[in-house]
C-alpha cells in the first residue's frame, strides 16, 4: 500500500494473520483514531516491506530479486492532538524508517505529542532510524506514554526507545523485554514523569544500555532486576538528574 489513515474517531482492527506491507520509503500508516494490531502467538501481524518475502510470500512478483532493507518503508505514525493511540498484540514491525523531517521522526513507530502507544508480545526490528520514537520536540505541553511488555526492540540503527521533549513530558513502562543490537542506546529517555524498566535485558547497544534525562525531580522511578551486556559503555546506565521515592539501581 502506498499509504493509509485512520481517522479521528475510527478504529482500525487488524486481525490475526494480517501482513501488511509499505511500498517506498515514503508510504505508512497515520493514525489519529485508534489502531488495534491483534495478532497471535502462532498468528502474529505483520507491518512490513514490499520487499518481505518472508511475511506473506513474494507480493512483487520479482521472485529472489529483491530482499527487504532498513528503511524500506516510512513508519506508524500516531499522531498529536487527537487522542490518537495504537496497541500492538503478537505484532512485528520491521523495516521501516524510510524518511522523516528530522532524526526523530526515522523510526518504525513514532507517537507525536500526547499520543499513547502499547506494545505486548512484539518485535520492533531492522528500522533505518529509531526503533519506537515519542513525544520529540515540537510538542512542548504535550504528555506521551509509551508502554512496552514483553516485547523485542533490536536491530535498529539508532536508540532502541527514544523518549524526548523541550518541556513536556514523558511516561515509560518497559517490563520483561529484550532490547539489543541497536545503534545507539538502548534507551533514551528525558523529563520523564513516571518511569519503569524492571526485568529487561540489554546487550550489544552500540551506547549506554539506558541513558535517563531526569530533567526534573520525578516522584518515583523503579529501574531494577535488568541485565547488561555488550553494550558500548560498560553496560552503564547514564543518569542525569534526581529521583525521589523508591529506585533501585542494582551491581
Amino acid at each position: 500500500t502506498p499509504g493509509l489513515a485512520v481517522q479521528g474517531g475510527a478504529t482500525l482492527t487488524v486481525q490475526p494473520d494480517v501482513v501488511v506491507k509499505f511500498m517506498s520509503p515514503s508510504s505508512g500508516l497515520t493514525v489519529y483514531g485508534t489502531l488495534l494490531s491483534q495478532g497471535l502467538e502462532a498468528s502474529p501481524v505483520y507491518f512490513t516491506s514490499y520487499q518481505d518475502d518472508s511475511a506473506g510470500g513474494d507480493t512483487n512478483g520479482d521472485g529472489s530479486a529483491s530482499s527487504p532493507a532498513p528503511g524500506d518503508w516510512n513508519k506508524v505514525y500516531i499522531a498529536h492532538g487527537y487522542n490518537a493511540s495504537a496497541t500492538f498484540e503478537h505484532s512485528v514491525i520491521i523495516y521501516g524508517g524510510g524518511s522523516g523531517s528530522n532524526s526523530e521522526e526515522y523510526a518504525n513507530i513514532r507517537g507525536a505529542g500526547n499520543a499513547t502507544v502499547t506494545l505486548r508480545n512484539s518485535e520492533v526490528r531492522n528500522s533505518a532510524g529509531h526503533g519506537v520514537s515519542m513525544n520529540t520536540p515540537g510538542y512542548n505541553s504535550a504528555t506521551a506514554s509509551l508502554t512496552v511488555e514483553s516485547c523485542t526492540i533490536a536491530d535498529n540503527a539508532l536508540d532502541g526507545i527514544l523518549m524526548t521533549n523541550a518541556s513536556g513530558r514523558n511516561n515509560l513502562t518497559v517490563t520483561n523485554s529484550s532490547i539489543t543490537q541497536n545503534g545507539s542506546d538502548g534507551i533514551w529517555i528525558n523529563y520523564p514523569l513516571a518511569l519503569a524498566v524492571t526485568g529487561s535485558a540489554f546487550n550489544s547497544n552500540g551506547s549506554y544500555a539506558m541513558s535517563l534525562h531526569l530533567d526534573w525531580e520525578i516522584e518515583y522511578s523503579q529501574v531494577h532486576g535488568n541485565v547488561a551486556s555488550g553494550n558500548g559503555y560498560n553496560d552503564a546506565i547514564y543518569l542525569s538528574g534526581k529521583l525521589s521515592g523508591s529506585s533501585v539501581l542494582p551491581n
